[in-house]
């Protein structure tokens, strides 16, 4: 079938408007695209100027604690900790490649970190422990301590600056963290009842 120059001309004008709108589509994809790649820059940066020295903070509390000889420690988007490098480089652990007690200290490490970088010397943050420590033995317990004080106290020398963390630990293990610095509150003693029931 023969097509007359009229409707030649109007196949015509459609493929153009076509080819048109393509190219603003494939524009408008690429701007979405490119948007995207630089949120992610953003979002990677920002992440990183935050979690590096959330990092660097956990690493120095795990070697006073003794907990292996790693060099770098990867978060998930989650804050979570995902990975541990070797100090040489030899070998990347998964985090549950570890024991649970060894899990459970470094995701306490990775809260006060977090709670050390919201504080000010101004405005000092509150960090909630509940029973954070059943599966430490003894020297662990000690060691945590000193950092629980460190953290409590705040480090204005860090970068950036830690101010004081206040820290309401809640345990049925007062002994596993005495320290004559911290206020104990027995929940058992009926004067502590009696001064919350009238409050």
């Amino acid at each position: 079938m023969f097509q007359s120059a009229k409707e030649r001309s109007e196949l015509a004008a459609q493929a153009e408007l076509f080819s048109q709108l393509t190219v603003a589509e494939t524009l408008e994809k690429d701007a979405v695209d490119r948007l995207y790649e630089l949120f992610e820059e953003c979002r990677d940066k920002q992440l990183g100027t935050l979690m590096t020295p959330v990092e660097q903070r956990v690493l120095n509390w795990m070697r006073a604690l003794d907990l292996g000889d790693y060099r770098e420690l990867r978060f998930s988007d989650a804050f979570l900790p995902e990975q541990l490098i070797r100090r040489d480089g030899t070998a990347e652990f998964n985090l549950d490649e570890e024991s649970t007690g060894a899990q459970e200290q470094i995701g306490m490490l990775v809260r006060l970190a977090l709670g050390s970088l919201l504080t000010t010397a101004a405005q000092p943050t509150l960090a909630i422990l509940d029973d954070p420590l059943t599966h430490a033995d003894a020297g662990r317990l000690a060691n945590m301590r000193r950092i629980l004080r460190r953290a409590a106290e705040g480090d204005a020398k860090l970068s950036p600056p830690a101010g004081p963390l206040q820290i309401l630990l809640l345990t049925c293990h007062p002994e596993w963290f005495r320290d004559e610095q911290a206020t104990l509150i027995d929940l058992e003693d009926p004067a502590i009842l009696q001064t919350f029931a009238r409050a």
